[in-house]
């Protein structure tokens, strides 16, 4: 499955946390995170969304960068939670919506 990470325009964390995220750098990919042993959904680790959920996290908006990142240790029920909580990921690539599908 794909998962997207949604941050902040300086790559820090923008739902409720201030983690500064290891960017990706042309192909490569950001570094891991460090490893969270015991992550709790809408607590504590590193929370991710899929396709489909984007726009209601606010992945579209001006204000957001989006990414596409990779994941270890998921907790949670990819086909019906909008998010999933993991001990770690890291950002792939960033992805650029088109000014038609920003909001603003």
């Amino acid at each position: 499955m794909l998962w997207f990470k949604i941050l902040s325009k300086t790559g820090r964390a923008c739902h409720g946390g201030t983690y500064k995220y290891d960017l990706p750098k042309g192909k490569k990919p950001g570094a891991w995170t460090r490893r969270i042993d015991t992550p709790r959904k809408c607590d504590f680790g590193y929370h991710v969304t899929s396709a489909c959920y984007v726009d209601d996290w606010g992945g579209l908006y001006s204000d957001r960068r989006l990414f596409v990142a990779q994941v270890r240790g998921a907790v949670g029920n990819a086909i019906s939670d909008t998010k999933i909580v993991c001990s770690q990921i890291r950002l792939v690539r960033e992805i650029r919506a088109s000014p038609k599908t920003r909001r603003r």
